[in-house]
């Protein structure tokens, strides 16, 4: 069994890597543009991101449907119940965090620098108002409590979240839908 080692110049493997980039940036229909400040490529989100990310968000919270029929009770004491509906409020959470900066970088809005900051900058450029903005960042909030489990999850917040809350999401759905789509 003999092994071979290759010699390839620098540059070569750069060009080979561009030329990748280049091919799967065409099938995926990416936009891109030349960053020369640190010599990457950096890739534009463009409509279909958004629209994927406005699916992954409306499937989240339709599996969220599901669990409005338990009682609040029955949400705390059934450990798979209790796992399912903090992991899907977990990812309707997430996936509209993640849609809100698929519209930053499809508009060249300027770059957050935390989670929560992506909705003061959408309000900022007039994507949403003012009081969508605050729901939207007490639902970053919550996101936070669930990922970093900062201690007991208070299930009277959870069964409002499940029950009142989702709407605050669908309403930001609709709002991107109206003013980028």
């Amino acid at each position: 069994m003999a092994i071979r080692l290759f010699k390839f110049s620098l540059n070569s493997v750069q060009l080979f890597i561009k030329n990748l980039n280049n091919f799967y940036l065409k099938i995926l229909n990416f936009r891109y543009e030349r960053d020369f400040s640190d010599d990457f490529f950096i890739i534009m989100s463009n409509l279909t991101v958004i629209e994927n990310k406005i699916s992954d968000t409306r499937k989240y919270l339709n599996i969220l449907e599901e669990f409005k029929a338990y009682s609040r009770e029955e949400l705390e004491k059934d450990i798979k119940v209790k796992g399912a509906v903090e992991r899907y409020l977990y990812l309707a959470a997430q996936a509209s965090i993640d849609l809100a900066e698929a519209v930053i970088a499809y508009k060249k809005f300027r770059k957050p620098s935390t989670l929560s900051e992506a909705f003061y900058i959408l309000n900022e450029e007039k994507v949403i108002d003012e009081e969508l903005t605050n729901k939207l960042l007490d639902m970053t909030g919550f996101r936070n409590i669930i990922a970093h489990d900062y201690g007991e999850i208070d299930y009277d917040i959870v069964y409002n979240v499940l029950h009142d809350r989702l709407a605050d999401i669908e309403k930001f759905l609709e709002v991107v839908k109206q003013k980028i789509l």
